[in-house]
């Protein structure tokens, strides 16, 4: 299966777990706004609730305790998730596809399309506590390209292009009381089709 043709099916923002995959900057967090609130798992807003600072890179252990505690009696109740972290080392990954895998639920990478120096430009103006170092950004960076959703077992890709477009397309058209919940369709005629 190609990945357009991948892209071609539904993604239903209220099951299965949504795993971005970019450096620091690349818009992980501003993507995950097409998610219900519920759904997005932030290692920096654990990070916040741990530590009292988003940026405290100490309470990274912590945050991730708490973000695998609320991931697991998630999918264990079948609910979407949106893991927003920066998901580059396979490790991490590897974490993911196996609570997918005990859970039966779908996986799906999220291949973040921001350029590098876009990724350094978005850091630099961060704040000060948020900013990641810049060797670290292009490593990150770096890993995320090398990435191979197959290899690793999730079920599919889609760009972060993809998701934006059709979370604007639903928000310009969708039926009144519609929300996020209701989850995004690619090119069924439901709603939007690019």
């Amino acid at each position: 299966m190609t990945s357009s043709s991948l892209m071609a099916n539904s993604i239903d923002t209220t099951h299965g777990l949504y795993v971005p995959v970019g450096a620091a900057g690349s818009g992980k967090s501003t993507l995950s706004r097409a998610w219900p609130a519920d759904a997005v798992l932030s290692l920096d807003a654990f990070r916040e609730m741990v530590a009292g600072d988003a940026g405290d890179q100490s309470a990274t252990p912590d945050a991730v305790a708490v973000l695998e505690l609320i991931l697991e009696a998630r999918l264990a109740r079948q609910l979407g998730c949106y893991v927003d972290a920066t998901n580059a080392k396979a490790a991490d990954r590897a974490k993911l596809v196996a609570a997918a895998r005990r859970h039966n639920v779908p996986l799906i990478a999220i291949r973040m399309e921001t350029s590098l120096a876009e990724c350094q430009r978005r850091n630099a103006r961060r704040p000060a506590n948020r900013r990641v170092p810049k060797e670290i950004v292009g490593s990150q960076y770096g890993l995320a390209a090398s990435f191979d959703h197959a290899a690793e077992g999730f079920d599919r890709i889609i760009s972060s292009h993809v998701i934006a477009a059709l979370s604007a397309c639903r928000l310009d058209s969708a039926s009144p009381g519609a929300t996020a919940a209701e989850g995004l369709t690619i090119d069924n005629g439901d709603r939007c089709r690019l």
